[in-house]
């Protein structure tokens, strides 16, 4: 590679050479030709000149020998081969071989006979000349002239290559060494060439060798800049890994594709996938975000920031799953990532795992409602011994004989009325207490509120009169957690009640109000313009100074003397607020009351309306109860036979499962208490399922969310209804369940 050009150079010269070499020797041999055959033309010529004279005389004379001899005389020169003289008498004389000659080689003039003035005419001359001579002698010396021309062009190529060696040559291998050996650190900054003579002034090389070293100036620049933000580009890297492996949430970046790009630790970790593995991949196939209660697929907001170039946020209650399994709560915000020109070329996903504040949140809302149970306790004592008393006194006069039908079936309402009075408040306690993960749903509005003032009517002091205002006329529909947002209302209940320890009014007011973009704008909550349910609680209490009302919503913050509140109550209510996309706001004056204001997005589209008619459905069939409790047994047995059942009791779940195992087969469905003595209503439900596969099984239970209910829907239960419960709950359940196999089985009253 070196060499191809002194290679090319040296082609080209012998090339060169060779060309010249023919082109000249060529010119060469037809000029010495030319000037053969002119020699030749002027030999004639001067033959016939010397003899014209001599054959004059001898003519005149008719000297025949003469003749002859002047004929021999002339054709034996070299380049004549025939001689011809003719007479004025017609004599012709030849001499020599004619037939080879060449016209262009013949020479003819007359003959005159010198004896007076003018001369006398006395014949014709004609003489013949020939090349073959001239072929042969040219033939000969062809090899010299071309050798000696070859020789000179050759000396001249040799001449002008080293020339060229000389004042270029070694200069341009000094160059591309300099080249092919640049070195960015090692490389000197001048290319030296050793120029000694025939050097005036700058030429082309100096020229070139200028250029050079201004290049090499430049790229030696250009690569340390390269360098350099290479080295900053890897200290950015670094950096960013750094930073990314120390943030405590889950960074994912993707590119405008959606594919990722990069995941940081807890990405990993909350996924179950190595980056290196999901590198390039689709964002949806590597995070898997379920619905926390509905477990139905949650969109990821990848797709929306990248078209549409906003912030995005997925809702709360959301869970991601990794490859193993695992389910984390997560709360999530996910931008565009904008080059210096503003134009999207991917985006950021942020993940924070909220798993460990879901739980802590939900044992702080339990602890409040506790702690709320605990302020109602005095109440609800008083309520249950007003209902005790009702129906004591009732079955105390149903022992009279002489009591008539009508007054004995008053009596029985009476107590039938109370009990479920009771029942009533019970189910809105143990509803309103139980223990579980926040499921939001639509509801309606008004009747939780109306259902609030039913639990605080009963509980808090009488001297406090208690009212619900409907605004609306008509149900109206939100998005949220009942037992949350009536944790909330009753909290704010309990406040307004200890703000008027000598009684007063508190108001439970629902209405419909607009939010404009600059009060959204505004607001410490994260609102959008639109439609909201508003709540307001207001109380004609002592009120709050200023100072109180900024620090209201603090943990731990409380007016109260020690041990008589933990200040978390308001506290979980702004929680709630923020858990449901609304936002509560407080205004209070002192010596006037407080108004608390709870705002809901409202929902326009309105869920299923429950079937509340009272009608009973009876049906047929042989159906297993086992119960511990003698009167639920015998109630839930009686109740079953009226609607037209044949019914086998048992008082625990070990005799249950005897009586079961005799005849299987003839047992259309088991109604299970989850609470017994022997055997428990799990160990009887899985027990009765290994005997047969198909029992129908219903689970009664005072406890209307126990955990373990869980676990048997899993495993199969059909259905479950809460204690205590009246003929028509009861009815439509057994129906509703044996419907499932046996459509026509039940008949409506």
């Amino acid at each position: 590679m070196r060499n191809r050009l002194q290679f090319k150079l040296v082609l080209l010269l012998s090339l060169f050479s060779i060309f010249s070499t023919v082109i000249v020797s060529g010119i060469e041999i037809r000029n010495r030709y030319v000037r053969g055959l002119d020699d030749i033309q002027a030999e004639l010529q001067n033959l016939m000149e010397t003899h014209g004279a001599t054959l004059g005389q001898n003519l005149w004379r008719f000297d025949e020998p003469s003749i002859q001899l002047q004929m021999e005389s002339m054709a034996n020169s070299p380049s004549v081969v025939g001689v011809k003289i003719s007479d004025l008498r017609g004599g012709i004389r030849t001499y020599g071989d004619r037939e080879d000659h060449v016209d262009e080689l013949s020479v003819s003039g007359n003959i005159y006979h010198v004896y007076q003035d003018p001369p006398v005419h006395v014949g014709d001359i004609a003489l013949f000349g020939t090349e073959e001579s001239l072929r042969k002698t040219i033939l000969r010396d062809i090899p010299g002239m071309v050798i000696g021309e070859l020789g000179r062009t050759i000396t001249l190529a040799v001449f002008f290559l080293g020339l060229f060696y000389v004042l270029f040559g070694k200069h341009m291998r000094t160059i591309m060494e300099y080249v092919e050996t640049f070195d960015v650190e090692n490389s000197p900054a001048k290319i030296v060439l050793k120029r000694n003579g025939f050097r005036r002034g700058t030429d082309e090389l100096d020229r070139l060798v200028d250029a050079l070293e201004k290049m090499a100036s430049r790229i030696k620049h250009d690569l340390l800049m390269q360098k350099q933000a290479e080295q900053e580009i890897q200290q950015r890297e670094e950096d960013l890994r750094v930073t990314l492996a120390s943030i405590g949430d889950a960074v994912v970046t993707t590119d405008m594709a959606g594919c990722i790009t990069r995941m940081n630790p807890v990405a990993e970790r909350l996924t179950g996938e190595s980056f290196k593995e999901v590198e390039g991949t689709p964002f949806d196939e590597v995070f898997h975000l379920i619905h926390a209660h509905t477990r139905e697929r949650v969109v990821s907001p990848i797709d929306t920031v990248i078209s549409q170039g906003k912030t995005q946020s997925i809702e709360r209650n959301v869970l991601i799953v990794s490859r193993h399994g695992q389910e984390y709560h997560i709360g999530d915000s996910a931008a565009p990532i904008r080059a210096a020109s503003g134009e999207v070329m991917g985006a950021v996903v942020v993940f924070h795992d909220m798993s460990e504040e879901v739980a802590l949140q939900e044992k702080l809302n339990q602890s409040q409602k506790m702690d709320a149970l605990g302020q109602l306790s005095g109440g609800i004592a008083h309520d249950f011994n007003n209902i005790l008393g009702g129906i004591l006194g009732a079955a105390e006069l149903l022992t009279s004989e002489d009591l008539s039908r009508e007054e004995r079936e008053n009596y029985a309402e009476l107590i039938r009325t109370t009990a479920d009075r009771g029942a009533g408040l019970t189910r809105k306690l143990l509803s309103f207490s139980r223990k579980g993960d926040a499921e939001k749903r639509q509801m309606e509005v008004v009747s939780l509120v109306e259902e609030t003032e039913e639990i605080l009517e009963r509980t808090l002091d009488k001297s406090i009169d208690i009212t619900v205002q409907n605004t609306i006329g008509s149900s109206v529909y939100i998005n949220g957690d009942e037992t949350l947002l009536q944790n909330a209302l009753i909290n704010l209940g309990i406040n307004a009640s200890h703000a008027m320890p000598r009684g007063g009014a508190l108001q439970y007011r629902v209405s419909i109000v607009s939010l404009d973009a600059a009060y959204c704008e505004k607001s410490t909550f994260s609102l959008s313009p639109g439609e909201y349910v508003e709540i307001a609680v207001r109380d004609t209490g002592c009120g709050m100074s200023s100072a109180v009302q900024q620090r209201i919503f603090e943990p731990f913050f409380t007016t109260k003397e020690m041990g008589k509140g933990t200040g978390l109550g308001l506290s979980a209510v702004y929680g709630a607020m923020q858990d449901h996309g609304g936002a509560v706001t407080v205004y209070s004056e002192e010596g006037v009351g407080t108004v608390f204001r709870l705002y809901f997005p409202r929902v326009l589209l309105t869920g299923e309306v429950r079937d509340t008619s009272e009608k009973v459905v009876h049906g047929a069939g042989l159906l297993l109860v086992i119960d511990d409790d003698e009167i639920m047994r015998y109630t839930a047995t009686a109740m079953l036979e009226s609607l037209g059942y044949e019914v086998v009791s048992a008082q625990n779940g070990l005799e249950g499962l005897q009586l079961f195992q005799r005849e299987p087969e003839t047992f259309d469905l088991v109604l299970l208490d989850m609470i017994m003595p022997v055997m428990g209503g799990r160990d009887t439900f899985e027990r009765l399922r290994r005997v047969r596969q198909d029992i129908k099984i219903i689970i009664s239970s005072g406890f209307s969310r126990d955990e373990a209910l869980q676990s048997l829907y899993l495993q199969g239960l059909d259905g479950f209804i809460s204690k205590p419960f009246n003929r028509v709950e009861l009815s439509r359940m057994v129906a509703a369940v044996l419907q499932r196999t046996m459509p026509n089985s039940g008949r409506n009253d």
